[in-house]
Formats: C-alpha cells, structure tokens, sequence
C-alpha cells in the first residue's frame, strides 16, 4: 500500500529518474516491481501539480533546461554563444543529468572540468564515476593535468593511501607523492 511508504521514499525515487533524465513518461516500469509502478504514478501527480503551481522542485531546475534545450535548438544556440569558457569543479560527483546538460552547453565552448576520481563518494545520490572517466571520449583533445604532488601529508601515509585505493574499479589512477619527509 502505497500510503504506508514514507514521503522521504517516494521522493528518492522520483529524485533518482530525475537524475537519470526521466519525466514521468519516460519511466520504464518493469512488470515485477507493482511499487515502482504506485511510485509512478505519485511522480505523474507530483509533476501535475508542480506545474499547475508554476513550479520545480531542485531536480527539474536541471531536467527541464535539457529538455528545453533538446526541443529548442535556438534556444540552445543563445546559451552556447554566451559562454566562451565553462570550468565545473568536483566533476566526479555529476549525476547523468548534469553531464548531459554540460554536454549541451559545452559544445561550442572551451571546458574544464576539475576533479579526482579517487574522491567519488556521492554514487547515493546519484553521482556517476563514468562522466568521469569518459570525459576524454566525450571531449576531444583534452587535456588531462594529474595533481600528484600532495603538500600536507607524509610519503608513508600517501603509499599506505594509495595502496588501499589502487585496489579500486573505476579510476583513472595516479601517483601520489611529496617532497616532504617519510614520516613515522
């Protein structure tokens, strides 16, 4: 029963297809999951009377610029010629969503994009590793700056660091070290 289910619930659901770029009429339910499907149908309401109230919730602020973007061409046009320079900062914890509106934005312009894939934490909310990972094929001729040098920590803590994490998927890899001291 759909009442039963608390409102922190329904609204990660409905935050996780926004993330994905999904309106409610985009959603693909599969035929197993009944509660997705009750979800579903509090996101078609929920989007409804957001708009009824001419209103988005933080997820749309998003969602709805690419989906203008993608059915405005001209639109999109006056964007991209406004910006000459584009700089993101902790590009490891975009969400699908957020790639792809950068993708939109940034294809006239110059980008930059900052961060370290050893520090992806926000997976729970969405963030995808593989913008990442994969910004290289998406943008070509970049140019990746790897920041390995570290000024605050000792070279044992750094190899001990980079021995846990080098055990992880997903990354791009680096070698961290200082010109200080080894340390105890």
């Amino acid at each position: 029963d759909i009442k039963k289910i608390s409102p922190q619930f329904i609204l990660s659901f409905i935050n996780t297809w926004k993330n994905k770029g999904l309106l409610p009429k985009d959603v693909e339910i599969k035929k197993r999951l009944p509660l997705e499907r009750a979800i579903l149908t509090v996101y078609k309401f929920y989007q409804e009377r957001l708009t009824i109230l001419n209103s988005c919730d933080f997820g749309d602020l998003i969602l709805l610029c690419v989906k203008m973007f993608e059915s405005n061409p001209d639109i999109l046009e006056l964007y991209t010629n406004n910006f000459k320079y584009i700089l993101v900062d902790e590009y490891q914890d975009s969400n699908y969503i957020q790639s792809k509106w950068l993708n939109l934005l940034a294809k006239k312009n110059n980008i930059c994009c900052v961060g370290d894939d050893d520090q992806s934490i926000y997976s729970w909310r969405g963030a995808e590793i593989k913008n990442f990972l994969d910004f290289g094929k998406i943008y070509k001729n970049t140019k990746i700056i790897k920041l390995e040098q570290n000024y605050r920590s000792t070279q044992n803590i750094l190899s001990a660091a980079s021995g846990l994490i080098s055990k992880n998927n997903d990354r791009l890899g680096k070698k961290l070290w200082t010109d200080g001291k080894d340390g105890e």
